[in-house]
């Protein structure tokens, strides 16, 4: 087998939460193995999305509201917002490739890096520059502001930066004075300031740039219903955003870009404030679970998150070594994220979810038991 593929295809699939590929590499149906890749609540979608299910057939027979003016109305509520600041698209990758069109000509675009590849495509298809600025491990994947204005006074023509908050994969938090800082400076200098969100839910909400949206033309706040409820086979996200820029994304949406189904399920979702709580408090103490034994690997360096995941290095960078561990993992039905295709990031890097205590105890035994085998403590098998 040649390095980096696995039975004449790439080792490592582009995103996580592609079951579909680890049960081709491993020969497992995917009702037996337990995905660290993909990073969705553990908790399961909330108990109130059951409230339609009776409703479902109805909803399946009729073309959905075309302007989502309801689910504008029920996000508008539960974000206090005004609904023609918001937007909806079919799940928050939708919203980054339609971010383009508000682009004017010959602007460029700044991408805190690593980040999600989608990003990269994105702005890549659309033919605007992109200019990488990347956390360094070294400082914890944080950023000062020194760093960023140096950057941006560059080159003279940067249209907008994008930056994740909590970052993906790093899964860290930015530190909120820098963020108000940079918005300020964004806005005197009419650059788009967009903060992915994706993740936030699972952070207090103070952490949020949501209550900035109304004050500063030129931040864009991305939204996900995927992760935090648990609902990644629907495809909805939605944005906060300056009406001027809402009126000209919405104008090239394809009509009916999201099914009726997708907007109850939100509805119903965002609307469950016990669930927000419980999931909250969930995540929080098996994370610190979590991460804490991770971190008892020596062969292995975990870096903090204030998120529902995190990252962890293979030390040495030892490429050969984390595809061993990789496929160990993958023969005893756990699939971890391979962070090698994030800019910044070798193969050495690894990110995994946080799912309930009976899974993380297996992957936590098993890394343990591969590494106590490598240091030869005990034969390979």
């Amino acid at each position: 087998m040649d390095k980096g593929t696995l039975s004449g295809k790439s080792l490592y699939p582009e995103h996580g939460g592609n079951l579909k590929f680890a049960c081709e590499s491993s020969g497992f149906p995917p009702e037996e193995i337990i995905d660290f890749s993909v990073n969705v609540n553990p908790l399961g979608p909330p108990k109130e999305i059951e409230t339609i299910w009776p409703g479902m057939a109805r909803l399946l027979k009729v073309y959905p509201e075309p302007h989502y003016q309801n689910l504008k109305e029920v996000l508008a509520k539960r974000y206090k917002l005004d609904p023609s600041w918001i937007t909806v698209t079919n799940g928050s990758s939708e919203f980054i490739y339609l971010l383009p069109r508000i682009w004017k000509s010959g602007k460029e675009v700044v991408l805190i890096t690593p980040c999600f590849s989608e990003y990269i495509r994105a702005f890549k298809l659309a033919r605007i520059k992109i200019n990488k600025l990347p956390l360094q491990k070294n400082n914890w994947f944080q950023l000062s502001m020194e760093t960023v204005m140096s950057f941006l006074k560059e080159p003279e023509n940067i249209g907008g930066l994008v930056l994740s908050h909590p970052n993906n994969p790093t899964g860290n938090l930015f530190d909120r004075k820098f963020l108000i800082d940079l918005l300020e400076y964004c806005e005197r200098k009419k650059i788009f300031l967009i903060i992915d969100e994706s993740y936030i839910e699972f952070c207090k909400p103070e952490n949020s740039l949501k209550r900035e949206v109304g004050k500063f033309k030129y931040l864009i706040v991305i939204r996900s219903i995927t992760k935090f409820y648990c609902l990644p086979g629907i495809r909805l996200g939605y944005g906060f955003l300056h009406p001027d820029w809402v009126r000209i994304i919405d104008k090239y949406k394809p009509p009916w870009s999201v099914n009726n189904l997708a907007q109850r399920l939100c509805s119903a979702a965002v609307s469950d404030f016990e669930y927000v709580k419980k999931s909250r408090d969930f995540i929080k103490k098996q994370k610190k679970y979590l991460s804490g034994k991770l971190s008892e690997i020596e062969d292995i360096k975990v870096f903090s998150s204030d998120s529902n995941f995190m990252l962890f290095e293979v030390r040495g960078q030892d490429e050969a070594l984390s595809e061993k561990l990789y496929l160990f993992l993958l023969a005893n039905k756990i699939l971890i994220r391979n962070c090698g295709n994030f800019d910044g990031l070798t193969n050495s890097f690894f990110r995994v979810a946080v799912m309930k205590r009976n899974d993380n105890l297996l992957l936590i035994s098993k890394m343990k038991e591969f590494f106590e085998t490598i240091n030869g403590r005990h034969a390979l098998a």
